[in-house]
């Protein structure tokens, strides 16, 4: 946000728009951004997996719709990131895309694993 507003701030006072160090200032915030993503799809993921590692120390199913959750908010994240220019073949953002995807994935097998659960517990009583 503050880069952003001083390029433009220096745009309006007269610097060109395609000066090196503007397009360079740019090509940072992108960097900056995707970084960001990646980041933050890392630290989703790890604390879903400590969430489901805690559930299975106690015999528990780990909790369903967490995962999804969190892919969702990552999503979000690749998508605003878009919106700001980063591109979408950028590797950290095809990095982000598959901790979402992962994320969808495990949340599947959670479901599958509480209805499992689920009829075993009704089997047995």
């Amino acid at each position: 946000e503050i880069i952003k507003a001083l390029i433009a701030l220096t745009v309006s006072a007269g610097a060109a728009k395609s000066h090196p160090y503007l397009l360079r200032t740019e090509v940072i915030l992108l960097d900056r951004i995707a970084e960001r993503v990646l980041r933050d799809a890392q630290e989703l993921q790890r604390k879903d997996q400590s969430a489901a590692e805690n559930s299975e120390k106690f015999g528990r199913v780990p909790p369903v719709g967490q995962a999804e959750k969190a892919a969702e908010t990552v999503e979000a994240s690749i998508k605003q990131a878009r919106k700001e220019r980063v591109k979408t073949g950028e590797a950290r953002m095809v990095e982000a895309a598959a901790i979402a995807k992962a994320l969808r994935i495990e949340d599947r097998l959670r479901k599958r694993m509480a209805s499992r659960a689920a009829r075993q517990a009704a089997a047995a009583s």
